[in-house]
């Protein structure tokens, strides 16, 4: 249980070699380094016509069309959530200051000197997933089993043994109270799935990060009017490139793109990210899109990951 805007995700896989990412939901990141922000600040990358760079205070009035269109273009997969509209001034100023704030990076395309697409990052070191499982996730969790969750303790178990405990300990009706605001009856055992597998990932990334290195949940888009001309592949893969020549960065990862969102899925397997695992997703009613605008949904999804470095 997370929140409002996605309060469960469950899965029926059940392999080690999974990869869930429900640290994102947690609302916090890791600063960059003033080194990485500096190394970014003037890069600028030739793509024909258009060009990459990061974004900056003058593309502010620029954005506010860019990141609307993101959910409200009949083109784009029709379940992508909006952006807040009471928010978006917010979301524009720290999106054109993000090599002020450190707090993600935001890559712009151009075209004619006007931003036509954004990819953004957002980093996740090893101290910043361990403070969200801690703090975040395992608190959440917890309300459903006779014991409060232990991180470490349930990352020293291989990936059968804390299956096992995970059952063991599990009380139901705590579950269904927790999601009785929602009235969302989600399988118990996939709930428990994705627990375990999460859990997982923590486990390999404590074992892969060193202490500078991040993680990136990744985000984008491309005006329609542009689209279906690899602008979108030739930004991420320039973008991969910049990062992993100037930045810690060791993995990007897409955390949740729905089954039917076709498009995303094809331009990350056309980048060689590799899938993480299929999941659902329950949505709360703060989860706006097109198609739900008062929310309360849920759709099948896939999260993707690639290495960099």
């Amino acid at each position: 249980m997370l929140d409002a805007r996605i309060p469960i995700f469950t899965t029926s896989v059940k392999n080690d070699f999974y990869r869930f990412f429900p640290f994102t939901q947690g609302g916090i990141c890791s600063q960059l380094a003033e080194t990485e922000a500096l190394a970014l600040k003037d890069k600028i990358s030739s793509l024909g016509d258009f060009y990459v760079r990061c974004a900056q205070p003058n593309d502010a009035p620029y954005l506010y069309d860019l990141l609307r269109a993101y959910g409200t273009h009949v083109h784009n997969y029709e379940d992508l959530e909006f952006f807040p509209e009471a928010k978006m001034d917010l979301i524009v100023k720290n999106i054109s200051t993000c090599l002020t704030h450190r707090f993600f990076i935001s890559f712009l395309l151009f075209w004619e000197n006007k931003p036509i697409a954004f990819f953004q990052v957002d980093p996740y070191r090893l101290e910043t997933l361990t403070s969200i499982f801690n703090n975040k996730l395992l608190p959440a969790w917890s309300q459903c089993f006779v014991q409060k969750l232990a991180l470490e303790e349930l990352t020293k178990l291989n990936f059968a043994d804390r299956w096992q405990w995970l059952h063991e300990h599990f009380v139901e009706n705590a579950f269904q109270s927790c999601l009785s605001p929602y009235n969302i009856t989600p399988n118990v055992a996939h709930w428990l799935n994705f627990v375990t597998i999460s859990l997982e990932n923590y486990k390999f990334l404590s074992q892969t990060l060193g202490d500078n290195d991040w993680v990136g949940n990744i985000s984008y888009n491309l005006f329609p009017e542009f689209q279906r001309k690899g602008l979108m592949t030739h930004m991420i893969s320039t973008c991969t490139d910049i990062l992993a020549q100037n930045t810690h960065c060791s993995y990007l990862f897409s955390d949740r793109i729905a089954d039917k969102n076709i498009a995303s899925i094809k331009l990350l397997q056309k980048l060689n990210f590799q899938p993480g695992g299929t999941f659902f997703a329950y949505y709360g009613p703060e989860y706006h899109t097109r198609k739900h605008p008062d929310g309360n949904f849920s759709e099948s999804c896939v999260c993707f990951y690639k290495k960099i470095a």
